[in-house]
């Protein structure tokens, strides 16, 4: 009896032991399921996480695009609409060429540059110092000249293009002297005048002997500073007597067209009788035996030599022959 009591225990306990089994593998099922889901859903926020990032970075991304953009928008308009900077003409005169060369290497290109289209020419100066620049075809870079300037009888011409500093400023440069060597001439608008300064002088810029650019110019009709001379240095009376004396032609070329296109000048003294007397001497540079010497007494007596007519002397004194000694005051 003992023994099947026992059997049946045994039995009971496969029995109960291929239940538990059975039990255990569902739940071992269960459990693999919960962990698929819980993987399952840690991959869709994995997910989700990753579409957030990349939206993100996308989106950082073209807001960087955008910002790269603007400065370069804001680096487009600085250059094609630069401020109008005032560029200190004198200033760079005085500190030389290497200021003309760190000018040049700042050209920038402009929209909405002043016109210097225009017939220019040098303006408050002696008329022996004349100068015509031509000035055609600006566009955003800058434009093209072509220059006649005159030192009395030399003269030199001048062609090229000019290139923007700023809205109102510009420069050439001049490069026929060889690579290693420039010269510069900057251009700058101040209202309705034109300012130029070259970096050097004639021979460096291929004009003739003292040949220069530098000057004020304008569009109207220029302004010469010697254009009444004869007026402003005597009387209609004296210019009569000299006329009358010398006869027309002598008046015109040798007298008249020297002092308005030379240099005068005019010392007051006396004679050695103590009359007062000025001393005009006249003289036409790079022109010589373009001169003459005159003493014009306040007593209406004149005295006139010309280099000219090869040592011509003329008074208006009866019997003078000799030019008389002249005591300056100074």
């Amino acid at each position: 009896m003992k023994k099947r009591i026992i059997r049946k225990k045994v039995l009971f306990s496969a029995a109960c032991l291929s239940i538990l089994m059975m039990m255990t593998g569902c739940g071992e099922k269960e459990e693999e399921k919960k962990r698929d889901s819980a993987k399952g859903n840690v991959e869709v926020e994995d997910t989700r996480e990753k579409d957030t990032e990349g939206k993100d970075t996308e989106e950082k991304n073209t807001k960087e695009v955008s910002s790269t953009e603007e400065k370069k928008e804001e680096q487009d308009s600085e250059v094609s609409n630069p401020e109008k900077k005032e560029i200190d003409l004198q200033k760079i005169e005085d500190e030389g060429k290497s200021a003309f060369e760190t000018c040049y290497d700042e050209i920038v290109v402009v929209k909405d540059a002043e016109s210097f289209i225009g017939d220019w020419n040098r303006t408050n100066t002696v008329s022996g110092l004349s100068g015509t620049i031509v000035i055609e075809n600006q566009d955003e870079e800058g434009f093209e000249f072509e220059g006649e300037l005159y030192y009395y009888s030399h003269s030199g011409s001048m062609e090229g293009k000019a290139y923007y500093l700023s809205q109102n400023t510009a420069i050439y440069r001049y490069d026929d002297m060889g690579e290693e060597y420039f010269e510069y001439i900057i251009f700058q608008m101040n209202g309705d005048k034109m300012e130029v300064t070259a970096s050097d002088g004639s021979a460096s810029l291929g004009f003739g002997a003292n040949v220069f650019a530098d000057g004020e110019y304008v569009t109207g009709e220029p302004i010469y500073t010697n254009a009444t001379i004869l007026e402003d240095n005597f009387t209609q009376e004296e210019l009569e007597s000299l006329k009358s004396v010398l006869g027309e032609d002598v008046y015109e070329e040798c007298f008249a067209w020297v002092v308005r296109n030379g240099v005068l000048s005019v010392t007051e003294g006396t004679l050695e009788d103590g009359m007062k007397a000025k001393y005009y001497e006249a003289f036409v540079p790079t022109m010589g035996g373009y001169e003459f010497e005159l003493l014009m007494v306040e007593d209406g007596r004149w005295y006139y030599l010309s280099e000219t007519e090869n040592g011509r002397y003329n008074t208006n004194v009866s019997g003078e022959l000799d030019f008389p000694i002249f005591i300056s005051e100074e």
